[in-house]
């Protein structure tokens, strides 16, 4: 991830607070595509309120994140992902379990 400055290049991780249009939001996810197939970088959600609803998510891209209050947590999970996002991969698209070692939700 580059500096705080240079927004544009590197990704936030999960849990980064930046400033979209003006408003604070939290990142929740990355390399999504809406329904039209349109690629962005980031899923969103209003900082501080978070999810008060099944709506209440949005995407943006990269070059729409004006400043980066908080960067979320970082190790070895985060940038191994990164790696595959980089490669204009997403996670889902492979055999990646980087949370292999944890019980599945489904788990009963």
């Amino acid at each position: 991830m580059g500096s705080y400055e240079d927004v544009t290049s590197g990704w936030l991780p999960v849990g980064s607070i930046a400033v979209v249009n003006g408003e604070a939001i939290m990142v929740v996810g990355r390399n999504v595509r809406d329904k039209r197939r349109n690629l962005y970088e980031y899923v969103i959600v209003r900082y501080p309120e978070g999810l008060t609803g099944e709506d209440d998510y949005y995407v943006c891209r990269r070059d729409q994140v004006q400043r980066v209050l908080h960067l979320g947590m970082t190790d070895a999970h985060e940038e191994a992902l990164e790696k595959l996002l980089d490669a204009g991969l997403s996670a889902l698209d492979t055999s990646w379990e980087p949370f292999s070692g944890y019980p599945r939700s489904d788990a009963r």
